[in-house]
């Protein structure tokens, strides 16, 4: 797999991998290699599902402004949009066992959260409600005469990965039909947990779960027994897993794994694109969407604005707007305004943040070409004096030529260069209330000195302070 690959929402049938990446549908072999495109719609998807019969695919794309159902054949042609619901939760769970297509979606409820289930025809047409009431995700099991079992998931206020290990009252919960006669039962009701995505394979349910501290697989028996682990992802969450009644695949980290059977390890599925990454590609990015903080000055003529990681000046009726941090690979963030004519923000220039305080129209130094042009000129001047003198006859003295600074872009004063030659200031160190007042005062005036020559280029620089007890540097429980 390249590194600018993220594959997403697997599910496989026969010797077939489908999946989502750069906002469009893949088929790639299960033994891996390279994979191709079945949509190229470049707008967001997720779900694809192959039919039982392993003939064609259903998902869901964005058509206009929501998420809705269509088909398309798995070699090719066949493209139809089977809803129209025009809600945002519209999301493809799998199939009945009739082979129609399962569909959750809020668009009849008043409330976005309350997803119900949808059986919808392969041909389209009516969407008929499931008598299942809300629900996240449902799985039909294995039909044994009039013994019909059925397992859902409750809604969800999040996905787990999203909100890793959280345990409130929407939490996860799985609740299963034995057979079919519309009481459902509470399974698994002690895992103090997040648990989601609930499959039958090979008799057994097996379902996500974060409830030993990580999103994993487990199964368990129907009855609720027999609880066995599947997987052992530390690093990141298992996510979007599917099945094929035998097989499992799953993503995590943005790599497929899959599962032969349900008494096999996980393995990666070595999968390559071949595209171009057009995600990855440069382009223009509207300051509205990604409009951070906004700071006037005290005299209310111009603003400090963050959009997208870069720190600007704007003036409020004329005069330049300025670039003050753009650097490539650093954000920028928080800028305030100050009353000298400089402007403080908190960057990453070298990894870890720190405050930067830089002025907003810096000096720009006299090119050398005009220090060398005023050497001659005040020697000419000063020889004339000198003869002038001598022989007694006054004259008006002659100004030297003054050069102009030749104009320098914004990138010039705070482009990557510009980073280079910035004057770093660490924290006072508490060793310094160990030296006499005297001392300590020599310190400062020579810091303040440094600081003085180095402020007409070089931001000041003030690092933080980095944690100093184990405690500090643990990760939170939450994530």
């Amino acid at each position: 797999m390249t590194s600018s690959s993220y594959l997403r929402f697997p599910h496989v049938h026969g010797d077939l991998v489908t999946f989502v990446a750069e906002d469009d549908v893949w088929i790639a072999p299960i033994s891996g290699g390279r994979a191709w495109r079945v949509s190229s719609l470049q707008l967001p998807a997720r779900n694809p599902r192959f039919t039982p019969d392993g003939k064609k695919l259903v998902w869901t794309v964005v058509q206009g402004t929501a998420p809705e159902v269509v088909i398309a054949d798995v070699d090719g042609g066949g493209y139809r949009q089977l809803t129209f619901f025009g809600h945002s939760t519209t999301r493809v769970k799998g199939f009945t066992p009739a082979g129609d297509i399962v569909v959750t979606s809020a668009f009849r409820q008043a409330e976005s959260r309350h997803t119900h289930a949808y059986r919808l025809s392969t041909e389209g047409g009516w969407a008929e409600e499931l008598p299942l009431g809300p629900v996240e995700s449902v799985a039909f099991g294995p039909e044994l005469g009039d013994e019909k079992p059925v397992v859902v998931g409750s809604v969800l206020s999040r996905e787990p990965a999203w909100w890793k290990r959280y345990r409130g009252g929407t939490a996860g919960k799985l609740w299963i039909d034995s057979d079919g006669n519309g009481e459902f039962e509470r399974l698994l009701p002690e895992l103090d947990g997040n648990l989601a995505d609930p499959m039958w394979v090979d008799g057994r349910i097996a379902f996500l779960s974060d409830h030993e501290g990580y999103g994993n697989l487990y199964s368990v028996l129907p009855g609720g027994g027999d609880l066995r682990r599947h997987t052992d992802h530390e690093d990141f969450y298992v996510r979007h897993a599917a099945t094929d009644g035998k097989r499992v695949v799953f993503e995590s980290a943005g790599e497929l794994w899959l599962l032969h059977d349900l008494g096999s390890d996980a393995v990666r599925l070595d999968i390559t694109l071949g595209s171009a990454s057009q995600g990855r590609r440069p382009a223009l990015l509207k300051v509205s969407k990604h409009l951070g903080d906004v700071r006037p000055d005290t005299k209310g003529d111009a603003s400090a604005v963050e959009s997208h990681g870069t720190i600007h000046w704007l003036r409020h009726k004329d005069g330049p707007s300025r670039v003050v941090e753009a650097t490539a690979g650093v954000r920028a963030r928080l800028p305030r305004p100050l009353p000298d004519g400089r402007i403080a923000y908190v960057a990453d220039h070298d990894g870890d943040e720190a405050l930067f305080i830089r002025e907003v129209a810096p000096q720009v130094p006299a090119h050398d070409g005009a220090a060398g042009a005023a050497k001659p000129a005040a020697a000419v001047n000063a020889g004339a004096a000198a003869g002038t003198a001598s022989a007694g006859v006054q004259q008006e003295a002659v100004s030297p030529a003054v050069s102009l600074p030749r104009p320098v872009s914004a990138a010039g004063i705070a482009g990557p260069g510009a980073a280079g030659a910035r004057a770093t200031h660490p924290v006072a160190d508490d060793a310094a209330a160990d030296l006499a007042p005297a001392e300590a005062a020599a310190g400062t005036a020579a810091s303040q000195a440094t600081g003085s020559v180095a402020a007409g280029s070089s931001p000041f620089t003030v690092r933080f302070p980095r944690p100093t007890r184990a405690s500090a540097m643990e990760a939170s429980p939450d994530g």
